[in-house]
């Protein structure tokens, strides 16, 4: 038997959306001595496997064909004698492997020449074999979107398009983007893997210069923190602790609120010298006037430290408030001045005493005494000098049922009275047994 040699020149494409379906085969037949097969009948037999070069056959079929002046056979694969179906083959269910035989004489003697595996050229037929969108995609109602199950495609809204808006979890969705949650789990979660000490998480920017951006918890206190960036440089806005804490311009609050700047309060009717005051044991606040005429026992002011405490003209009541009885040391100073007016259109005293003792109340007349030295002194702004009145062992106020204080000097020798109907001070049963004028 001669020994047969062919030569595979060319497999092209495959005539696809043509009649009949295949691919080109186009080789060199030569004999055992290597000369070429010139115009010479042959017969040639090709044979498809799937899986492996010895795997099933699925596909056969002959051509009886003349070589060519140069020694060339040219056939299409698919359009050959044969009792199988072609274009049923599956080409996604691969691989496939071209079995060659041939017959130099022109008969059916076929002798086999070599497998060799098909690779992307026949597989261009799967465009015309592959399942249709009818059968694989076209599924559910307009605007949904398929997902494929593991054995079937199926239609859902949960990610839906109506042509103009995005609905996640709803097929009505009234914005650009609506997501729609009616469960008890959270609807977005961001987790952003960037180690940095202020990771990003959200930025939300402009066409301008101006950004806002929401970091995730910051590494190392896990601290949640809002910034804004202008013209390429951040600054903090808020913060908010791990501990709950809000901050606004720092990001390390040590209160439930901390202001790291001026703070300003527009609601609740404020005024020019109002401030804010506790109403109640709940925390509710109002604004309220300092030396009002308010009788309210809890409202009170406290200065501990060594500032003036003026009080208004329309308002000269001063109520002073102590908790209980006991024994109490005193310095206080009054003074009385034309609003705008400085030098000798002021008046000023001071009433000094050590241990002085409560007792009573305004209107059953109780006293405040003292049992060791008690002064008034007053200042003359025109010497630059004080005028002091010493009270030795006693020094009496007395208040009647109508709160009209006393002052006694010594022992009921006279009186200083504030009459509030008469709106002054005068003496009032003055014995005086001596007076000593000095320089």
């Amino acid at each position: 038997m001669k020994n047969v040699y062919i030569i595979l020149l060319l497999v092209t494409t495959n005539l696809f959306s043509q009649a009949p379906e295949g691919f080109n085969y186009q080789a060199a037949i030569r004999d055992g001595a290597g000369d070429i097969l010139v115009s010479q009948a042959v017969g040639m037999q090709f044979s498809i496997r799937q899986g492996s070069a010895g795997g099933s056959v699925v596909y056969t079929e002959t051509f009886n064909t003349t070589t060519s002046a140069l020694g060339l056979v040219d056939v299409v694969i698919g359009t050959g004698t044969t009792t199988d179906n072609f274009t049923t083959l599956d080409w996604s269910n691969g691989p496939y492997f071209l079995e060659t035989a041939v017959d130099i004489t022109g008969g059916t003697t076929y002798i086999v020449l070599g497998i060799s595996q098909l690779m992307s050229t026949p597989y261009s037929l799967y465009a015309n074999t592959a399942t249709t969108s009818e059968d694989a995609i076209q599924r559910g109602t307009p605007g949904q979107t398929t997902y494929y199950d593991g054995s079937d495609w199926v239609g859902t809204s949960h990610l839906f398009n109506n042509g103009s808006r995005i609905g996640i979890g709803t097929p009505a969705p009234g914005y650009d983007l609506e997501v729609f949650n009616n469960d008890d789990q959270a609807i977005l979660a961001l987790n952003n893997g960037n180690t940095s000490y202020y990771p990003n998480q959200i930025v939300f920017e402009n066409r301008t210069t101006m950004q806002w951006s929401i970091s995730g918890p910051r590494v190392g206190t896990e601290d949640f923190n809002f910034y804004r960036r202008k013209n390429g440089t951040y600054s903090l806005a808020l913060s908010i602790g791990s501990d709950g804490y809000f901050g606004i311009l720092t990001d390390d609050p040590t209160k439930a609120l901390d202001v790291d700047g001026e703070v300003r309060i527009r609601g609740g009717n404020p005024e020019y010298g109002k401030v804010l005051i506790a109403t109640d044991t709940n925390g509710n606040t109002a604004w309220s006037q300092l030396g009002d005429t308010d009788e309210d026992s809890t409202e009170r002011i406290i200065d501990a430290g060594s500032s003036n405490l003026w009080v208004d003209v329309a308002n000269n009541d001063i109520t002073p408030i102590v908790s209980g009885k006991g024994t109490y040391l005193v310095f206080v100073t009054f003074r009385f001045k034309i609003a705008g007016g400085s030098g000798d259109d002021s008046v000023e005293f001071r009433l000094r005493g050590t241990r002085l003792t409560s007792s009573g109340s305004c209107s059953s007349a109780g006293t405040v005494t003292s049992d060791n030295t008690g002064e008034l002194e007053s200042y003359d702004d025109h010497r630059n000098k004080w005028n002091l009145v010493s009270f030795h062992k006693a020094m009496t106020f007395n208040a009647n049922s109508s709160c009209n204080y006393k002052i006694f000097l010594q022992v009921n020798t006279g009186s200083l009275l504030n009459d509030p109907a008469d709106d002054d001070f005068h003496f009032d049963d003055l014995s005086i047994s001596a007076i000593r004028i000095s320089d």
